[in-house]
């Protein structure tokens, strides 16, 4: 933007439009790319399902947190290998 005013106050209006026109075409096309993105993480978050490993019934299951009910028990785990080599 301070280059297109500059140009403009040295009389080369030819290249205030260029520069002025790259400023547009960038804009527009970074506002493009970051619906594009906004909408294909919207869609990923509808195919991903949470599970969850809960006791019910005096058995462990797993099943999407959608099915979670009052009364399941949530079992939380580390899986201690993985644990580890993160130290």
């Amino acid at each position: 933007m301070l280059a297109a005013l500059v140009t403009i106050l040295l009389r080369e209006y030819v290249d205030a439009g260029v520069i002025l026109s790259v400023l547009i075409l960038n804009a527009g096309i970074g506002y493009f790319q970051e619906f594009k993105a906004e909408e294909s993480v919207r869609a990923l978050k509808k195919m991903i399902v949470p599970q969850a490993r809960v006791w019910r019934e005096g058995k462990e299951k797993e099943i999407n947190s959608e099915e979670w009910v009052p009364g399941d028990i949530v079992i939380l785990a580390v899986e201690i290998d993985k644990w580890i080599r993160r130290r």
